[in-house]
Parts: structure tokens; sequence; C-alpha cells
């Protein structure tokens, strides 16, 4: 290993604060590990539809099995098979959702309308089949091709090459930037097809064309025969958050290296949708559930997406210029965990834009906790080891 320059030495003060020779300081706090597991059981407990299972896999693989994860720099190749029980949590929700499919489904779950939110399974698939021990077991991999079809060839498009976010009409929603591009990359990486990764780069720059406002924040819904102007905290967080995992994708993939400049809009794009974010937030580390507009009830789940997503930025950059906020979103969630593990002051994700009451569970917030753990503390140690990536 080369010699780190001095600038890049840390030096650990005490706790909870790291402090770099540059001088930046950091929060070392995290979540305990009764809290996460409460809120893991939690989610398990309380995700039903189709993108509270896709976002539970996402949240499980970053949290409990990070190697599986695209924010593990040798994640490609993934392994021929895994040892017994390793990530079965999220195994056993892609054997769920694919022993439930009929012969003639092209799509992994029912969506109820939505062409988007089935396809946040298709990485949990993928992964069951490529590290299946019986290799001639072809029932993930057809279920996975299928969704994969389905999604390119059978939803309507917007005029700009964006896959509409509903199936019978074109109608984009932020929330699809979570579900469908990091699938995409995902075939994409593990097929070395460089088609499918710029198409999951394709999909981020047709979004962003039509749903980001002057202020840098994403419209929640557009097109269509309705539509929903306003800056949805947890939307903008689905698009923040989803570009990362496209970002990231692309760079551990075996292309890496054809998708330079795209990289770099995609870390530039979630870089902006961030800075436009935190210019709102709350003197309590909140983002409200309409971002921009403070009259609204303040919203844990979207902070917490959006902080996860700060937190990966950074540890890719090496920008720590928005870690501030994200230290005090991070204290926000902390301090708004209950003792049974469930995420307090959420907004309701069938309604958007009414707050959640105990005893109801936010499955999307349960994840969003795991998901903005395992980003804090994979930042933090970057940042010990003095590189970035």
């Amino acid at each position: 290993m080369p010699r780190l320059p001095f600038r890049s030495l840390v030096l650990l003060v005490a706790a909870p604060t790291l402090v770099l020779s540059a001088g930046h300081k950091f929060d070392t706090t995290l979540l305990d590990k009764d809290t996460l597991a409460k809120a893991r059981v939690g989610l398990l407990h309380s995700a039903v539809h189709s993108w509270e299972l896709g976002a539970a896999t996402q949240a499980l693989l970053e949290h409990s099995w990070p190697d599986l994860s695209v924010f593990n720099p040798d994640v490609f190749p993934l392994p021929a098979t895994l040892p017994d029980g390793y990530a079965g949590d999220v195994l056993d929700i892609a054997k769920l959702v694919v022993s439930r499919m009929g012969p003639n489904d092209t799509t992994l779950i029912d969506g109820d309308g939505s062409s988007a939110d089935p396809a946040s399974l298709g990485m949990a698939v993928m992964l069951t089949d490529l590290t299946l021990t019986d290799k001639s077991n072809h029932t993930f991999a057809d279920a996975a091709a299928k969704q994969l079809k389905h999604i390119l060839e059978s939803v309507p498009r917007a005029s700009n090459g964006a896959i509409s976010h509903r199936e019978k009409y074109v109608q984009l929603w932020a929330d699809y930037m979570y579900m469908v591009p990091p699938f995409l990359s995902f075939a994409g990486a593990t097929q070395h097809n460089a088609t499918l990764l710029k198409e999951s780069y394709d999909q981020c720059k047709s979004y962003r064309e039509i749903l980001r406002s002057d202020n840098g924040l994403w419209k929640h819904i557009l097109l269509g025969d309705w539509s929903d102007p306003l800056h949805w905290n947890t939307g903008n967080g689905w698009a923040a958050a989803g570009m990362m995992r496209v970002l990231k994708t692309i760079q551990y993939s075996s292309l890496s290296q054809r998708f330079v400049q795209e990289q770099r809009d995609l870390a530039r794009w979630t870089q902006e949708l961030a800075e436009s974010a935190w210019k709102y937030q709350g003197a309590n580390g909140t983002l409200f559930n309409v971002i921009d507009n403070s009259t609204w009830f303040p919203d844990t789940a979207g902070t917490a997406m959006m902080a996860s997503a700060t937190y990966r930025l950074a540890t890719h950059t090496g920008d720590y210029s928005l870690i501030p906020f994200a230290e005090k979103a991070f204290q926000l969630i902390k301090d708004s965990i209950d003792e049974e593990g469930r995420l307090l002051d959420t907004v309701d994700p069938l309604s958007f834009y009414e707050p959640l009451r105990p005893p109801m569970w936010s499955p999307e917030g349960q994840a969003f906790v795991l998901v903005l753990q395992a980003a804090k503390k994979e930042f933090l140690e970057k940042v010990k080891r003095g590189h970035h990536g």
C-alpha cells in the first residue's frame, strides 16, 4: 500500500468524534445492535407491497450483507455460490416472489398498475440465480429475464425515452429512480452488457430532464392525466439514492471505463439534488414532507433516505461539505426510533401527504433506517482509511 500523505492522516479523539488532520470533524455515533435488530424485524414484518419488498431486499443487502451490495468495490463478479444461510433473508424474499409467479406472468409481482415497483425486486432475483448451487436451475434467471424484457419492451415511454412508471400510460414518478435504473445497471454489470448500463444512465438523465425544478429539487409525479408537482421528500430521497446505486454499479462493473462521463454526471446530479434539499433542513435535522415548504409536517423517512445518499456521495467524492446536514439528520433518526425499533414521524407511504401514526409501521422508513446506518458506517470506514471511491 502506498504511503498516505500527511493530510490524510486520521486522529481518533474523544468519542464520538473523528477528526481529520485537515480539520474535518465527524460524529461517529451509530445505531446500536439492539435497535438495528428491532428495526430489521419491523421491516420484515411490515413489508408487503412490491416496492416495499424491493426496498427491504436492498436495505438488507447494504446493512447485513455489504459484500453483496453494489457499494462494495469487489462486488463483481458475484460469488458462484454462497455459504449456507448467507443473505438468507434476501434470498427468501426473492424465492417467495418467484414461487408466486404464474406461467404467463411477465413481471415478478403484481405492481398494482406500476411498471416500476416489481422491478425493484429484480436485483434480488438475479442475485439468487447467480449464486444458486444448482446451476441447472433456470427458474430465477427466467423470471428476471421476463421482468427485464417487460420493462424494456412493453412499457410505454415518454418522448425523451423515459420509461413510464405506470403500465397503461406515460407518467413519471421520482420513486422510479430507485426501482428501475438500479435493476438495469445490475443486469448490465452482471451480464457485461454495455447497452443495459447505458440504459440505466439514460433513464436517470431522462427522468431528471422532466422532473427537475429550477431550484434543483425533483417534482413527484408528472405527465399522464394527473400530476403531483410538489417536491415530495421521499420521492427526492428515492431519486438521490437510486442515482448513487446506478453510479456505483457502473463504477465497479467491468465496463466502467466506457462510462467515465456518465459517472461524473450521476455524481453531479446527486450532489445538486442533495444540496438543494438540505437548504431547507429544519433546526432539528428534519426535511419536511414537501421539502421546500416548512408548513408541512416533518418526515423522518425521506430525511433518512436523503442522508444515506449524502453519506454515499461523500464516500464517493471525498467532498464533505454536506456531511453536517447528514449528521443532523442521523441524530434526528436516532432519536425518532421507539423501543420497538419503529421509526416514528414518517409520512404514510400510501397517501404521500398524511403522517403515519403508531401503531402503524412504515416499511419504507424501516428500510431507510438500515440503509442510513450502512451508508454512515461505510463513510466513516473510508474516512479512517484516508481514501475515497
